[in-house]
């Protein structure tokens, strides 16, 4: 058939074409007699861009009834489709932040050196929040606490050489119960020592001779302690040991 030469003719290989090929051209067009109609064949061949080898040949084969285009393609890349980028956000602008507040630099302060306990002017005037309200009328050693026991005591009752009671502030007021549990340690002049221990009202007292003058100190339960400035020939320590202070005194016996 001529339609089958010609397309042996063109490198196309075919079942009965021959080892002999011819020469391609650029474009060829054949027809032949089928007996049911004219059937035209089309080529289209066409050269890479180096110009070498067959890119691309299409087979185009018409008759009466329809028209196939069969397309055979070798070494065609075809790109897959990249989706289009999503929409971008608006990031809103970042407000202006307000400049940080001047910062107070506060001066040095100047300090003195330790002088002992600052007053203690914003002291209740009853820390413990009890008083002994029946006067002298009971006889116990938890009466009248703050007051002058040894100036009281020569009117009526037992006699005592030592006596006075223990506060955890200077200006507490009198009939004020005190500090219970410390110690308070009397020595004489001759070197004798008595310790004495405040009772739940903070009253202590002793009736043993003390010879004067004679040194004293207050101790807690912890190992701290206060010591009197000087000697005292007075064992009436509340005489001098006031809510305000008296003969020097700085206030009350205070607990350490």
């Amino acid at each position: 058939m001529r339609a089958l030469a010609l397309l042996c003719s063109f490198g196309i290989t075919l079942a009965g074409c021959s080892a002999t090929s011819a020469s391609s051209g650029d474009d060829a067009v054949a027809s032949e007699d089928t007996g049911g109609g004219d059937v035209g064949l089309a080529f289209d061949i066409s050269k890479n861009d180096s110009g070498a080898g067959t890119d691309q040949v299409d087979v185009i084969v018409g008759t009466d009834a329809e028209t196939v285009k069969d397309t055979v393609e070798t070494d065609v890349h075809v790109p897959v489709d990249v989706p289009p980028p999503e929409d971008i956000v608006d990031v809103p602008p970042i407000k202006d932040v307000p400049p940080p507040q001047d910062i107070q630099v506060t001066p040095d302060v100047p300090t003195t050196p330790d002088s002992g306990p600052a007053p203690d002017v914003a002291e209740p005037e009853c820390p413990s929040g009890i008083k002994w309200l029946l006067g002298d009328i009971w006889g116990t050693d938890l009466m009248e606490p703050g007051l002058a026991c040894i100036q009281c005591h020569t009117k009526k009752g037992p006699t005592f050489s030592v006596a006075g009671t223990v506060y955890p502030g200077f200006h507490t007021v009198d009939t004020c119960n005190g500090v219970a549990s410390i110690k308070v340690e009397i020595t004489d002049a001759n070197g004798k020592v008595q310790t004495l221990t405040t009772n739940s009202v903070g009253n202590f007292k002793s009736t043993t001779a003390v010879a004067m003058p004679y040194k004293a100190r207050v101790i807690d339960d912890k190992g701290g302690e206060r010591k009197m400035a000087g000697e005292q020939s007075d064992g009436d320590c509340n005489t001098c040991h006031t809510a305000t202070g008296a003969n020097g005194a700085p206030g009350r016996i205070h607990a350490p």
